[in-house]
């Protein structure tokens, strides 16, 4: 299923929880997908059992840090998506973050790839000797929590932080960092194929 309104995502969220299933939010912007993507897909269903992937939009702030992409547009991405048997609902956004429909869907648990663990995340697990390591993921929902309470402003800042993080943690949901499968990317991808 391919979405994009937010209405209509919320309602099937809710009608998701309703039924007691735990859904599972991960997003990006899957122009070329690789073995990292599935990889993250396969386990968003192991830790859960509805996957909502937040795809960007052609309209989307994104794209204007990558100068020649999307390679694939909008509907071919979202065609592709929808037919990955991990994936259960696409949703295509525009906004520049998703933490607004993390707010809006409120999903259990939000994935995102081992890219985005943050120099003051990396300092305070080191300082507090936090045992995050669970199932080979990092379990950042408690790191999170302490810096939502303690950190004042300035990590907001940091490269690798997450604003759909803090909203998921914040609403009583878990955030999870999945390592990054080496050797795969769309830019090394992008810059094997120019060769």
């Amino acid at each position: 299923m391919v979405l994009r309104e937010i209405h209509l995502l919320q309602q099937e969220v809710k009608r998701l929880h309703a039924a007691e299933k735990t859904v599972v939010w991960t997003n990006g912007c899957f122009d070329i997908l690789h073995p990292g993507h599935i990889a993250t897909f396969k386990k968003c269903k192991e830790i859960g059992d509805i996957l909502v992937v937040g795809m960007n939009g052609k309209d989307s702030s994104y794209w204007k840090t990558k100068p020649g992409r999307p390679i694939n547009d909008e509907d071919f991405r979202a065609a592709m998506l929808e037919a990955i048997r991990f994936v259960d609902i696409v949703y295509v956004f525009n906004d520049e973050t998703p933490a607004p429909i993390v707010e809006v869907i409120h999903p259990d648990i939000v994935l995102k790839g081992g890219d985005y663990l943050s120099p003051a995340v990396s300092e305070m697990i080191a300082e507090k000797n936090m045992q995050i390591v669970h199932d080979g993921m990092l379990e950042l929902t408690e790191v999170y929590r302490q810096m939502i309470l303690g950190w004042g402003d300035s990590w907001r800042q940091e490269k690798g932080y997450m604003p759909e993080g803090e909203v998921v943690v914040r609403s009583g949901g878990k955030l999870v960092l999945l390592p990054i499968v080496a050797g795969y990317s769309t830019t090394s991808i992008i810059e094997k194929i120019s060769c």
